[in-house]
């Protein structure tokens, strides 16, 4: 078995669909989906549009998504890339205002 980028070629491959097609379709452009293929993902703009991507070119060819994101996001952190829009963003103050207390 191959590397995520690897495998995701293998199966575009096998269904004669060029990037230009899957760019078209999807709206990504054809370097960001070059960019999945090859693993460079810092080449990606981050986050959930990695996500999304990948998601969408998974969609394109029939592929399951979540087994495939969950594969990229291996990857990633193989490579030392952090997503980190998994991680919640800080939760604001909750707390009400004091109030003055005018004697």
């Amino acid at each position: 078995m191959g590397s995520f980028g690897e495998n995701l070629r293998r199966e575009r491959e096998m269904r004669g669909v060029t990037l230009e097609e899957i760019s078209a379709a999807t709206k990504i452009s054809v370097r960001f989906l070059k960019s999945i293929e090859d693993e460079e993902f810092s080449r990606l703009p981050g986050g959930i549009f990695n996500r999304s991507f990948v998601r969408a070119y998974a969609r394109y060819l029939g592929l399951d998504e979540d087994p495939l994101l969950a594969e990229y996001q291996q990857a990633a952190k193989d490579k030392g890339e952090v997503d980190l829009s998994q991680f919640s963003p800080p939760r604001a103050n909750t707390w009400p205002e004091p109030r003055s207390h005018n004697a």
